[in-house]
C-alpha cells in the first residue's frame, strides 16, 4: 500500500500526519519518506562537469532534448557533410532507453523535417563493461545490443571514458571519438 506522488511539499503538518503539495493535494501518512533526489556521478572522470549534460532532473531532460534540437537545426541550415555525434555513456537501463529514444526521434520526427541533416547524426552507446545491461541476462543484452545496432545506434563496450573534451571522448586505451 505504497503511494507515489512527485511535487514540492508546501507544508508537513506532523500531528495529523499529512503533506500538503504545491498542486493543493492534501496526502496522508503513515510513513513519510522524502526522497530528495540525486546528482550525475562524474566517476571522477576529467571533463565530466564542465563538458557534457546530466540527467536525474526532469529539467536536466528538457535541457538534453533542447540542445539535441538546436543541434539539429544548425544542421539543417550546414549544405555539407557536418556531423553532429551524440554519445551516451553507461549502457545501463537509462543509457540503454536514452540512446534508443535519440535514434528513434533522429529515424522519426528529424528525418522527416530533413533528410539530409538528420542523416549526418550519428548516435553512440558507450560502455566501460563488457556488454550493455550487464545487471541482466546476457541473451538479452546481446539482444538490447542487436536491436539498438538496428536503430543505427553505434555500441561501444569495453570503452571506459578518461576525459571528455567539448568535442572529444578519449577512452583508457588512448583512442577517441
Amino acid at each position: 500500500k505504497v503511494k507515489f506522488r512527485m511535487g514540492s511539499p508546501i507544508s508537513v503538518d506532523h500531528k495529523n500526519k499529512s503533506v500538503k503539495l504545491d498542486s493543493s493535494e492534501v496526502l496522508d501518512f503513515d510513513y513519510l519518506i522524502v526522497a530528495l533526489g540525486s546528482a550525475t556521478n562524474d566517476f571522477g572522470i576529467k571533463g565530466v562537469a564542465e563538458n557534457s549534460l546530466g540527467m536525474k532532473t526532469v529539467n536536466e531532460a528538457l535541457n538534453i532534448r533542447s540542445e539535441i534540437m538546436r543541434r539539429f537545426e544548425d544542421l539543417c541550415r550546414f549544405e555539407d557533410d557536418t556531423k553532429f555525434s551524440i554519445a551516451v555513456v553507461g549502457g545501463g537501463p537509462t543509457g540503454v532507453e536514452m540512446a534508443g529514444a535519440i535514434a528513434e526521434l533522429k529515424r522519426g520526427p528529424l528525418t522527416s523535417d530533413s533528410k539530409d541533416a538528420a542523416k549526418n547524426i550519428d548516435v553512440y552507446l558507450i560502455e566501460a563493461g563488457q556488454r550493455v545491461l550487464p545487471s541482466l541476462s546476457p541473451k538479452l543484452s546481446a539482444r538490447t545490443k542487436k536491436d539498438l545496432e538496428k536503430l543505427g545506434v553505434t555500441v561501444l563496450t569495453n570503452a571506459a571514458v578518461k576525459e571528455v573534451k567539448p568535442r572529444q571522448i578519449v577512452f583508457a586505451d588512448g583512442t577517441s571519438i
